[in-house]
């Protein structure tokens, strides 16, 4: 269902709205943490351990520190789950508001569907996968919440901009704060 719902996302939201369940969301979420963290074994832990080996023969790194610098995937996956389900609860809200039909875990599971292309792209190139991310939004918006295609896409675009504002805020303060261009001022 994974291949057909990036094929045809319509036809397949249409006829799995009714079929959510938080099983199937976890599955959907566990197979796309899989694929990120094969991803992330094979472009950066393995590389790094070769490269230790090359570079300190007489040292040879220890199965934990393969598997303590795999905790960089975990983080990096539960990094973007938080933005995920927040932009999700966001789009709910606002749909809830503009007195949408469908629950939150429709919308959720419709979306998890997609999570393996979107983990797999956004461990590749992460702006990319937030374009992904709009699109397929905004085709679970219109088919969870029974909304136009127009107010699909403003709610989709308002959830994800609302999104970022944390991570946003983050950024400016560590630039501003202790770690940045605000770090020598005096007051």
């Amino acid at each position: 269902m994974f291949l057909q719902a990036i094929i045809k996302p319509w036809e397949i939201f249409v006829s799995e709205k009714n079929n959510a369940n938080y099983f199937k969301i976890f599955k959907n979420m566990a197979i796309a943490f899989i694929l990120y963290y094969l991803f992330y074994l094979i472009f950066k832990v393995i590389p790094n351990y070769e490269l230790s080996l090359k570079l300190y023969p007489s040292r040879d790194p220890s199965i934990l520190a393969v598997l303590f610098n795999s905790l960089g995937a975990i983080i990096l996956f539960a990094i973007l789950l938080v933005f995920f389900f927040s932009v999700l609860f966001i789009a709910f809200l606002i749909s809830k508001i503009l007195k949408g039909r469908g629950s939150f875990k429709q919308l959720f599971y419709l979306i998890s569907i997609v999570g393996p292309l979107l983990a797999i792209v956004a461990y590749f190139f992460w702006p990319l996968s937030i374009l992904i991310f709009l699109y397929f939004l905004t085709v679970a918006v219109k088919e969870s919440q029974g909304f136009s295609l127009i107010k699909s896409i403003i709610i989709s675009i308002l959830s994800v901009t609302l999104g970022f504002m944390p991570i946003i805020l983050i950024i400016i303060s560590f630039v501003l704060g202790a770690g940045g261009l605000g770090a020598g001022m005096r007051f």
